[in-house]
């Protein structure tokens, strides 16, 4: 959204052809669920997908209240996310995901950081190898020519 919004500023100097923060609004929302294919997607209505961002409105980019929609547009970077639900289900609140067993995803994560650790040991030992050769031809090259 503030891509869209900024690099048309960026583009012309004519405000008439900036896009508003309305439109990067809906192009994020409406947009790309239409892009993506999604029907009933983008937009808080009856009958459609309960996918609601809700964010603290006492952070920093809320402060002073002006125009909400123009702060969220050129200042939310996400540190404001407080609670997220997808298909009316609560997914994300009290900065936790909640489908998620976040234990056995990190002991997942540390059990694959290690087989790769163990799988590339002789790759790295080869590399250290290599880099000592060739920090020692770059030593004798700069040497050479600073005589």
């Amino acid at each position: 959204m503030r891509l869209a919004a900024t690099l048309s500023r960026a583009h012309t100097i004519d405000s008439d052809q900036w896009i508003r923060t309305t439109e990067a609004f809906d192009m994020a929302t409406r947009g790309s669920a239409r892009l993506l294919g999604f029907d009933k997607v983008g937009m808080i209505a009856e009958g459609w997908a309960a996918d609601l961002v809700l964010l603290d409105q006492t952070y920093c980019h809320y402060t002073p209240q002006r125009t909400t929609l123009d702060q969220i547009v050129f200042a939310e970077t996400g540190a404001a996310v407080r609670e997220v639900m997808i298909a009316g289900q609560m997914v994300f609140a009290d900065d936790r995901i909640l489908t998620v067993d976040e234990p056995a995803l990190r002991a997942r994560a540390m059990s694959a950081a290690d087989r790769i650790t163990h799988a590339n040991a002789d790759t790295r030992m080869m590399n250290a190898a290599a880099a000592q050769v060739v920090k020692g031809f770059c030593h004798r090259h700069c040497a050479a020519h600073l005589n």
